[in-house]
């Protein structure tokens, strides 16, 4: 299968320097397939997002070394995706790739000496993740827009709100040409389409939800915090799961507590 890739806009994580002289933030980003029927039980992997102060250190559950790491900013982006190449996983895959570098004891020294902190309350299984997700007649407009190659803006209605489902930041991307921030109370939205897809890669949708990030680690100077994030895609092939979750983080780091 082939790997497809494209730009996207990196997450950025503010530090907080009053309180805190060491700060760290971890996203969870999981990605599921809709289809015309609803949620399936296929998943296009996601992204362990870590973001930490350049020269300190944060060790996942298995202590594997990190895929890649990029400064910015003073803070240095520590990751590791499932899903490239692009592939389709089953929810059982997802929870056992995600449960053993995510769920457990992490270690970490933000420069105030070294100190452990437990995940375990606060993550989430692919199946206790909420998930936004459109109404069937809103599918079949997306559909209809790929098959015409049409532009301009079009209505999409979710099944549910943002808040009702949990969620306090959400976002649709795709990738001919459309982005919006979604209401939190909510079930419509509106997108500009702004080119037809004359790319590899079939056209897709995009639908994120971040859920209120957590304090899971405050003491001698550091901080950590913790949020989870769904994306829902809509459509016809896999894209590069790595990119999708960075797409999914895009635009919600803005919106963390700190």
């Amino acid at each position: 299968m082939k790997t497809f890739s494209f730009l996207v806009a990196s997450t950025v994580a503010l530090v907080s320097t009053a309180a805190h002289a060491g700060y760290a933030s971890l996203t969870i980003s999981m990605n599921r397939f809709q289809d015309a029927n609803g949620l399936t039980n296929l998943y296009a992997g996601g992204l362990v997002n870590v973001r930490h102060s350049t020269g300190t250190t944060i060790t996942n559950v298995s202590a594997t070394p990190w895929q890649f790491t990029e400064p910015s900013g003073g803070m240095v982006r520590s990751a590791m995706e499932l899903g490239n190449p692009a592939e389709t996983y089953s929810e059982s895959y997802v929870d056992s790739w995600f449960g053993g570098y995510c769920n457990g004891t992490w270690s970490g020294d933000l420069g105030n000496g070294a100190f452990q902190f437990d995940t375990t309350p606060y993550y989430k299984t692919a199946a206790q993740r909420n998930y936004l997700t459109l109404t069937a007649s809103s599918v079949a407009l997306w559909n209809n827009i790929v098959a015409t190659n049409a532009t301009g803006n079009f209505t999409f209605q979710l099944t549910q709100s943002l808040s009702s489902l949990g969620f306090v930041a959400g976002h649709v991307n795709t990738n001919i040409g459309g982005y919006t921030t979604l209401n939190l109370n909510s079930t419509s939205f509106t997108v500009n389409f702004t080119q037809i897809n004359n790319s590899q890669m079939p056209a897709f949708l995009l639908i994120t939800g971040a859920e209120q990030d957590s304090t899971i680690y405050s003491a001698n100077g550091d901080l950590v915090d913790y949020q989870n994030v769904t994306s829902t895609i809509i459509g016809g092939a896999v894209p590069a799961p790595g990119a999708i979750a960075l797409l999914g983080l895009a635009g919600l780091a803005g919106r963390r507590r700190r």
